[in-house]
């Protein structure tokens, strides 16, 4: 299967789906030939169509997240703080992958790709 028909496969499926859970697990390594460095961080999403989202992580410095369309609502555990505040856009739902703003690291980390395929060239 080509590249972009795979793309636009899973551009599909994601669009149409009305739940998701996913548990992710990000692996950062950085360093040369004289030392290193590896972190790891460990989160859960769960997404309702179209715009409620749960995200969770532990540890430390774990947090909650979470928008019912109208209100986002954070907790951090260290500092221990709780906001709440309008809800983002429809694009800007947490954990959406944006090319046009994509970041190492992300807070969510991205985990809906609703919107991928349009951004490669169709030549």
């Amino acid at each position: 299967m080509e590249a972009i028909a795979f793309l636009e496969s899973v551009a599909r499926t994601y669009a149409n789906l009305k739940t998701l859970s996913v548990e992710m697990r990000s692996i950062i390594e950085s360093g040369d030939e004289t030392s290193s460095s590896r972190g790891e961080h460990r989160t859960k999403a769960w997404f309702e169509a179209p715009d409620e989202v749960r995200v969770e992580s532990s540890g430390r410095n774990g947090m909650v997240l979470t928008t019912d369309g109208m209100d986002l609502r954070s907790f951090f555990s260290l500092p221990k703080r709780y906001s709440k505040s309008p809800a983002f856009s429809r694009k800007f739902v947490p954990g959406l992958f944006r090319p046009d703003y994509a970041s190492l690291g992300a807070t969510p980390p991205p985990f809906l790709y609703l919107r991928i395929v349009k951004y490669f060239d169709r030549e």
